[in-house]
């Protein structure tokens, strides 16, 4: 397992000096959280974001990506009949929408990203 952290603000960025939190959203459960960050290695911010899980160490992260595309969707569990379940980001504010079914493929104007 990833090492934990107290936030999941604190799992998504590390130890990065280049990054900054923009957002953070809470599963209505609220064992997962989606992280809006910036990074800005070269002066150019560029918009990420990751998807963070708490155990009973603390938050680690699970996955992330580049949020650049404007939305996309992280699978997150299945439903109860089997189907995916995930997250949807968009970015313009930064927000997240939970329990969404995944997006037709391939998705116009985004990327899905079945992890």
């Amino acid at each position: 397992m990833d090492e934990a952290f107290p936030s999941p603000e604190e799992a998504a960025k590390g130890s990065d000096p280049d990054c900054r939190v923009v957002g953070v959203e809470y599963s209505p459960d609220g064992v997962r959280a989606i992280v809006f960050l910036e990074y800005s290695p070269d002066s150019r911010p560029t918009p990420y974001e990751a998807l963070c899980e708490k155990s009973g160490d603390g938050w680690s992260s699970a996955i992330g990506g580049s949020g650049g595309s404007g939305w996309n969707w992280k699978f997150t569990h299945e439903d109860p009949t089997g189907g995916a379940l995930g997250v949807t980001t968009r970015w313009d504010p930064p927000r997240a929408e939970w329990d969404t079914p995944p997006p037709p493929s391939p998705a116009p104007g985004g990327e899905v990203q079945p992890w």
